[in-house]
């Protein structure tokens, strides 16, 4: 088998299916119902590269395999006296490159249990865990701030393919500042093969006269600029599942064939919803973000007036970040704690990484009086 090296790709998927993203704009999907996406991940590491991959039963069987050349299938069957299960091992192979050893598309491995009761053990490195990878984000005594433009210029590697912004940010409420966008786009001009995704939902919410910045708006960059935005933030459509993108023009043809393969479209009514909400009287979406606006001193105010808890005045979106070092419990407990015997839900900042230890995402997309009363009983819990 040929396998593709795991630097040139990363993933989008979840248990049911996965697509494997090509620094090329190239998206190979993988449609494996009940399979671990990290698992399809894992199969294609280049060993050669450091990578290291192995699935097998975790007690001994006896081990059968079959090969069918016609469709490039092998499957290895694991025979126990408890069960017998398969690993089935597929790669495409385009008929112009048949025997040539160029697949069309990565390796497909599927696991499967044929009869009875038998367990598998997966070991692979690197373990791929992207919503705990570590995050180029600093962390004061407050809460997070973006790094500044140029030291994200001094994080970009031969590899580095793709930069994320989001502001203003979900989990922290941070806003990026003017100055350190253009020091950002500045600098990215020396680096004309990276892609910039611009999360912009929350780009109608910034308070205290700051203002949200595009990166759209530069021309240096902007054939270079994938936006994302939606209604659920601005109109408060969060269940009608609506969003758009700004592409650049050679990655179009990828991403519709990933929305084809993902969702195909989006249903009329809601198609008609969001023409409605752009078209008509904006006053009702400025009068959230202006409640937004008070509900955010309320619950900063209310956070620093808590033992133990302390919180930075969020620039944008509707969520707090506060510091809970001073609780002397960890991040999850906390949350976990909240819930149960507060009633009152919280996402622990170890849920956006590993380096949001200590630090607790608090919505305050809430009325004022349960924000009030949520604060209130987190003090009767500490």
């Amino acid at each position: 088998m040929v396998y593709k090296p795991i630097a040139d790709y990363g993933l989008i998927g979840n248990m049911y299916t996965a697509a494997l993203v090509g620094n090329d704009g190239s998206i190979d999907w993988y449609c494996l119902p009940h399979f671990d996406s990290p698992s399809v991940f894992a199969a294609i590491l280049d060993e050669g590269k450091g990578g290291y991959f192995k699935i097998a039963p975790s007690e001994s069987s006896n081990r059968q395999q079959f090969y069918y050349p016609e469709t490039n299938v092998l499957i290895t069957r694991f025979l126990h006296p408890d069960g017998v299960g398969e690993i089935t091992d597929f790669m495409p192979v385009h008929k112009e490159n048949k025997g040539k050893g160029k697949p069309a598309h990565g390796l497909i491995r599927v696991l499967s249990c044929v009869r009875g009761s038998i367990h598998f053990r997966l070991e692979c490195y690197p373990a791929f865990d992207y919503a705990r990878r570590d995050h180029h984000v600093e962390i004061d005594g407050r809460g997070a701030v973006f790094r500044s433009g140029q030291e994200v210029l001094g994080l970009i590697t031969p590899q580095t393919r793709l930069i994320i912004l989001n502001s203003p940010a979900n989990p922290t409420g941070g806003v990026a500042a003017a100055q350190e966008i253009e020091r950002l786009v500045e600098g990215l001009e020396a680096h004309p093969k990276i892609y910039n995704l611009s999360d912009e939902i929350y780009s109608r919410m910034p308070y205290e006269g700051r203002s949200h910045v595009s990166l759209l708006e530069f021309g240096a960059v902007r054939d270079l600029v994938i936006l994302l935005d939606g209604w659920s933030k601005t109109y408060a459509m969060t269940g009608w599942r609506l969003g758009y993108g700004v592409w650049p023009a050679d990655l179009v043809e990828p991403a519709i064939r990933l929305a084809i393969n993902c969702h195909s479209c989006v249903n009329a009514a809601a198609q008609f919803a969001g023409i409605a909400a752009l078209e008509g009287p904006q006053d009702e979406a400025d009068g959230m973000v202006k409640a937004f606006d008070e509900r955010r001193r309320v619950i900063v105010g209310e956070l620093n007036q808590t033992p133990g808890i302390t919180c930075a005045d969020p620039g944008g979106a509707f969520y707090a970040f506060a510091n809970v070092t001073g609780t002397g419990m960890e991040a999850a407990a906390l949350q976990d704690m909240w819930l149960a015997d507060a009633g009152v839900a919280t996402v622990a900042g170890t849920s956006f990484g590993r380096f949001g230890e200590g630090y607790v995402r608090f919505s305050y997309a809430n009325s004022t009086a349960n924000i009030k009363t949520a604060i209130q009983r987190i003090r009767e819990t500490l």
